[in-house]
């Protein structure tokens, strides 16, 4: 399942953009006239709608700063423009280099923002150059100055210094400057063994990091850079020789971000902190965390973690639904809603939502007075704005105890109604598995606050309406904190609540108390190569698992194991390489589909020309490019791997790889060993059906640029017609206007096979609307509700959404053909065949992973991705580890390859040929 696709800023750098390599220039843009170009700095060709210039007006320093300007009204309101400037890069070569520059931005689009960057041009880097280092992202519209640093390796030919603007807008940049601050390198602690103690320490710090970072609510822990503060950690805690200076050691590092946290040696609890007692002038607000899921990413992101305040003051309850924006954008639109608000205060509202952004954006609302206990119908209207992805509708409970909603309609102003409502449940006639009004939500952080809704049919304008109300919680009371045993011989006071008043939480920390920083130099980098970095990383990436990972319920990992594996792996890794393989084996015990961790130390960027799978217990070639690999034939058995037998080379992989199933497992671990650098070689010893066995050098050769998904078997074309009357529909590789060009062919057939061996693009569910005459749900997707340390009392949030009927309705009998290879949006889709009985599903058992990931990046460039929420089926039996099974399973044949044959979708055309 995806439900907002975050999109990467990529940097195309052309060479052919600078005449010759040179040294720095026009850093502070005082060169060139207004309205021209910017000497010495360009904007790719590429770059469509970005253009730059140099203005005089307002700049930060001299006479005139220079512009970024997305001056192209159609433009995405994700699409990426940069200004570069390519400089020669021998004088850097083996340095660490600081990139500096003030910059401002007026951003136009939703979700919009600008960095400066340092970009470097490698032998083999793609394109040129590419986008390696960022400054923090610029939204500010006031002159202010940013820095990024950098390593440049000894084979960078040219650095390029550039500003990204995503989105429409315009983004400043004045008196730049490029300096060297370091050696690569400088400032790493070289591999070393973890005593006993010295792990039993850091296990400890890595316990109270998390409980700290995630639940202690203080103003200075949620402002904390928890990055540094990890890399600062592992240094002040490793070296302490006993319990008592552990203790001494941990205190002392977290106070200044945790000042009511106490740690001890266990056994020897102290007296709780003062400023956990109630306040002596009266009851104060108390301040909370919640995580629906886990806040992660800055980018835009189906989970968050907000503190959230219980007291006399409250924010709004926000109950709603989010409607694709498509049909409504540039569009003037009409809200209306039926209100009952007894004693109560109520809001209609319109939001807006768009990829990138964190939290939705107000478009118009109506403040609605109390109606004392009579019905009336409140509305309002608005233009919807282009490049949105979604509207919302909000119904909101402002103040008071109790308010009524019914009959809820959204429509286009000046258009006819649509055949079905824009909004789904519009009447709360439906109720969804957790008798909630289905398609409609409540916030997790109102949940927290007190809010809740429920279905009534008594007194309702029509049918049922929804209640909305609030009772004021129960809250956390910071005088009873949450307390852990740490391991190591120490525990600690965690309060899970802190008291707050106008300057914030209790109790106030001197701003002149600083946390504490790394014993590093100036202009260090995190990297792979550095022991305290990885050990760094191995904490704060192990913290995300063990407090929001929704799967330990099914999944037996160890993971207190895992962890001291995990540092003292990391302590000794002897490089970023090996730390890589560090964090793999970490993330595999998660036993999660998504599971995956990426770093640019990773060379696998080109492929073997041929494609294999694993069938009757042998590696089986299954296609072949026979002018990049002579010798090779399909179905030829790959006896082994550059020497190594192939099973133990294909197990060796499987061990660092995380899935849920063996298929998927199996499926990852196949595509890996083709991968690697580009033209390296590798030596296949093969037994062909019928000969002597031979060794072969290939080389990888298929650039995964060029071919995204790999050399694969070969299929029909995407939609064909493959017998008379039965056609086949390639659903991973149809788009949305092909599909519906087909509809009427498809509406004629007799059968029809639907390929969802792989992950579909939109037209599936499209598809899916000809295939049924009622509404069928999605699998039920359910977002952790943590306000606990290690999952304690863990709830989840519920939601899914339907797929309408459309005519034509498809008479023809239909089949789907899966494998181990379909996963995620492929098991959502697949999910509702198989819970309402659709059709056949031929083949092998999906990937048995579904739920949205939530990537996060670690120091020294690792990005670790994982699924963030649980997913059961529609029936609320379990998906994970299990998948979509198949009602007439089939298997490949080594007989089958090699006579080419693609022995399950021959299968589903037999199916739907009866």
């Amino acid at each position: 399942m995806k439900i907002w696709k975050v999109f990467a800023l990529a940097l195309v750098f052309l060479p052919g953009a600078v005449s010759a390599w040179q040294a720095p220039v026009n850093l502070d843009f005082e060169q060139g006239q207004a309205g021209q170009a910017p000497p010495g700095w360009t904007v790719p060709p590429d770059a469509a709608g970005f253009s730059a210039q140099v203005v005089a007006e307002k700049p930060e320093s001299g006479k005139a700063s220079g512009v970024l300007v997305a001056d192209d009204t159609v433009l995405g309101a994700q699409q990426a423009g940069n200004l570069i400037q390519s400089i020669d890069a021998t004088p850097y070569r083996g340095k660490r280099i600081r990139f500096r520059a003030a910059s401002r931005a007026e951003l136009e689009s939703p979700g919009g923002r600008a960095r400066i960057w340092i970009g470097l041009d490698r032998p083999g880097s793609p394109n040129g150059g590419r986008w390696d280092y960022t400054s923090d992202t610029i939204v500010n519209s006031e002159w202010t100055r940013y820095e990024v640093l950098g390593e440049v390796p000894e084979d960078t030919r040219m650095l390029n210094l550039g500003l990204v603007l995503v989105g429409r807008g315009r983004a400043w940049i004045d008196s730049a400057s490029i300096e060297v601050v370091g050696r690569v390198g400088e400032g790493d602690e070289p591999a070393r063994a973890l005593s006993g103690r010295e792990l039993d320490n850091l296990v400890a710090f890595t316990k109270l990091l998390g409980y700290v970072r995630f639940f202690h609510p203080s103003d200075q822990a949620a402002a904390a850079d928890w990055e540094k503060l990890a890399l600062a950690g592992v240094q002040a805690a490793e070296k302490a020789g006993s319990p008592e200076e552990l203790a001494r050691a941990l205190e002392t590092f977290f106070l200044p971000v945790a000042p009511t946290v106490r740690v001890y040696p266990t056994g020897k609890q102290p007296a709780l902190p003062a400023e956990l007692a109630p306040p002596a002038g009266g009851p104060l607000e108390v301040t909370v965390w919640n995580h629906n899921g886990v806040g992660l990413s800055k980018q835009g992101s189906a989970y968050t973690s907000k503190r959230v305040t219980l007291g006399s003051s409250r924010e709004p309850g926000r109950f709603g639904q989010y409607i694709e924006a498509a049909p409504v954008k540039g569009k003037p639109v009409r809200l209306r809603a039926a209100v009952r608000a007894d004693g109560s205060g109520a809001r209609l509202a319109l939001k807006t939502f768009s990829q990138g952004q964190q939290d939705s954006s107000p478009l118009a609302e109506k403040e609605i007075p109390s109606t004392e206990g009579a019905w009336r119908v409140e509305e309002l209207t608005a233009t919807v704005p282009e490049g949105i992805t979604a509207l919302g509708v909000e119904l909101q409970l402002v103040s008071g105890e109790r308010v009524s909603w019914d009959d809820v309609t959204l429509e286009v102003v000046g258009e006819a109604p649509p055949a079905e409502p824009l909004l789904d449940n519009p009447g709360f006639e439906t109720a969804g598995a957790d008798g909630a009004p289905s398609a409609w939500s409540l916030e997790a952080e109102a949940k927290r606050m007190g809010y809740s809704v429920a279905l009534s049919g008594d007194g309702a304008k029509s049918g049922r309406s929804v209640v909305l109300t609030y009772k004021k919680p129960d809250s956390e009371s910071p005088a009873e904190p949450f307390v852990a045993d740490l391991g190591g011989g120490v525990s600690a006071i965690v309060p899970l609540a802190l008291y707050k008043d106008a300057r914030g939480t209790l109790p106030h920390v001197p701003p002149l108390v600083r946390p504490p920083v790394p014993e590093k130099p100036e202009g260090f980098i995190p990297s792979g190569t550095d022991r305290a970095t990885r050990l760094a990383d191995v904490a704060l990436a192990w913290n995300v698992f063990q407090h929001f990972y929704p799967y330990f319920d099914v999944v037996q990992a160890d993971w207190p194991a895992e962890l001291r594996r995990a540092l003292s792996s990391a302590a000794t890794d002897q490089d970023a390489a090996a730390f890589l393989t560090t964090l793999r084996r970490m993330v595999a015990a998660l036993e999660d589909g998504h599971g995956n961790v990426f770093h640019p130390s990773q060379r696998d960027s080109h492929q073997l020309p041929l494609a294999w799978d694993w069938m009757e217990d042998r590696l089986v070639v299954t296609r072949v490019d026979p002018e990049k690999a002579p010798g090779v034939s399909r179905g030829d058995v790959v006896v082994a791997i550059d020497g190594k037998p192939a099973g133990e080379v294909l197990a060796a992989e499987e061990e660092l790889i995380s899935s849920a199933t063996p298929q998927w497992k199996r499926f990852r671990s196949l595509r890996a060993l083709l991968a690697g650098g580009e033209n390296e070689e590798v030596r296949l010893t093969l037994q062909p059906p019928s000969g002597a066995t031979k060794t072969v050098a290939l080389r990888r050769s298929l650039s995964f640029q060029e071919s995204p998904q790999g050399f694969e078997d070969p299929r029909p074309e995407k939609i064909a017609e493959i017998r008379p009357g039965i056609f086949y529909v390639d659903l991973d590789r149809v788009q949305e206007d092909e599909f519906k060009a087909a509809v009427d062919r498809l509406a004629a057939a007799k059968g029809i096979v639907f390929d969802m061996r792989g992950y579909p693009n939109g037209s599936a569910l499209l598809a899916f609307s000809h295939l049924i005459d009622k509404p069928m749900d999605t699998a039920r997707w359910q977002i952790p509700e943590v306000t606990r340390p290690d999952r304690e009392g863990m709830t989840f949030d519920f939601s899914n959404w339907p797929v309408k009927p459309a005519p034509p309705r498809f008479q023809a009998k239909v089949a789907f053909v899966i494998d181990g290879r379909a996963i995620s949006y492929a098991e959502t889709c697949m999910g509702m065949i198989e819970s309402y009985k659709v059709a056949e599903i031929v083949g092998a058992p999906t990937a048995g992973t579904n739920g949205n990931v939530n990537p996060f990046t670690l120091p020294g460039g690792y990005r670790m991705v994982w699924t963030g929420m649980k997913v059961v089926k529609q029936d609320g039996s379990r998906h994970h580890g299990v998948g979509i099974l198949p009602t007439v399973p089939v298997s490949r044949t080594l007989k089958g390859v090699a006579e080419g044959k693609d022995e399950l979708l021959e299968k589903a055309i037999e199916v739907v040929s009866r």
